[in-house]
């Protein structure tokens, strides 16, 4: 495996998710992996480990602050933040770590929201709040990218969507699941689950094995599966939130104060454009 199409985890050398077919091309391009810039006051948190620094490009690209924490951080400094995001191959290395896993589960009993993406084998997803998730990680499934996934139960974060099938980098499925859990996307190959949300405590868990992060930093990501993320932060902010749905044709109030600041200039009417 070429360097750029690697991660490393500690001192060991892994393949990336996507690299599967034998007839892949490799891009000649550099890495498209902005310089990271954390902020303080977000309301994101992400897991500095996988591809945490791909996962940082992405945020950048939908202008997402946020801030990066060590895995096995005190959990008072993971709980301040409203969402805790596991990058792709975020808990490859840490799957049996009791820290990690009881900070996870800490984390969303108290009201967190926590998202995970793709991840190397089905087991690390064991390591997610519950211990009810099993499936097939990026080395044991075969990835898809056009028409990949389809929409299986509507929800607020697919509200940018303008079709059931999504393009989208995925790597893996899931093969057991909570019984409460929600699937929101199949893999049309065999249309098992490849995003799941369930309640846990407080809070929420949503996991998924599409790996938008590296897909972002090496040009593989697809503008569904960025507006996808977008949409499910925004969600994952406010999860219990109320939030008016909308149909094509149907029709919208909003109350708009207009103020005419000039002294000179009179108007009879006002043109808006949303």
């Amino acid at each position: 495996t070429p360097a750029e199409y690697s991660f490393t985890v500690g001192k060991k050398e892994l393949k990336a998710p996507g690299c599967d077919h034998p007839d892949d091309n490799y891009s000649v391009a550099s890495p498209n992996r902005p310089l990271i810039e954390v902020s303080l006051d977000s309301e994101i948190l992400v897991l500095n480990s996988g591809c945490s620094k791909d996962m940082a490009g992405l945020l950048n690209k939908i202008k997402e602050k946020f801030n990066l924490r060590d895995p096995f951080a005190t959990i008072d400094l993971f709980t301040k933040y409203p969402v805790l995001i596991i990058p792709t191959g975020g808990l490859i290395g840490i799957e049996t770590s009791k820290v990690v896993k009881n900070n996870l589960e800490e984390y969303v009993r108290q009201g967190g929201t926590l998202i995970c993406f793709a991840q190397q084998h089905g087991y690390e997803f064991s390591l997610l709040p519950g211990n009810e998730i099993e499936g097939f990680g990026w080395t044991e499934d075969q990835s898809c990218h056009n028409q990949a996934v389809y929409i299986g139960t509507p929800s607020v974060i697919f509200a940018g969507q303008t079709k059931n099938i999504l393009d989208a980098s995925v790597d893996g499925y899931f093969t057991r699941w909570p019984q409460n859990a929600t699937t929101f996307l199949n893999r049309t190959k065999n249309h098992l689950p490849s995003m799941i949300m369930y309640p846990y405590g407080k809070g929420w868990v949503v996991a998924t094995t599409i790996y938008a992060d590296w897909g972002f930093t090496y040009d593989q990501s697809t503008n569904d599966e960025t507006i996808l993320v977008r949409d499910l932060l925004a969600w994952a902010r406010q999860p219990e939130k109320t939030i008016p749905e909308l149909k094509p044709g149907e029709t919208i109030n909003i109350p708009v104060n207009i103020i005419n600041a000039t002294t000179t200039i009179s108007a009879d009417k006002i043109i808006l454009k949303i």
